[in-house]
């Protein structure tokens, strides 16, 4: 019997840091299986956003099923890598130095 005392472990690839610049559904759902497992996923988009947005009936504009599904779990961020000023700020950032895996 058990003593009604449940333990929690941490997540498999809790602590790993992803970092996903896929479009279209393979990248995406790459990233969406290490966020499953725990790992702190961040989505890059452009500033027209992620093509798969469009596809499939939505509630809301831009948030289409297949976009739904395979962003769950993730953090977002807009931003314009053709800039050269956002590609320095980046590179130098302290934040993207502790990526462990970049997604493309």
């Amino acid at each position: 019997m058990s003593s009604g005392t449940t333990t929690i472990r941490p997540a498999a690839l809790a602590g790993l840091r992803v970092i996903d610049f896929g479009q279209g559904v393979s990248a995406p759902h790459c990233a969406r299986l290490f966020a499953d497992y725990g790992a702190d996923v961040i989505k890059v988009e452009p500033p027209e956003g992620d093509l798969v947005r469009q596809i499939g009936p939505a509630r809301h504009a831009g948030m289409g099923p297949i976009f739904l599904n395979t962003n769950r779990g993730k953090r977002s961020i807009c931003l314009d890598l053709k800039k050269p000023e956002v590609t320095t700020a980046t590179g130098s950032n302290a934040e993207a130095r502790r990526v462990e895996v970049s997604l493309q």
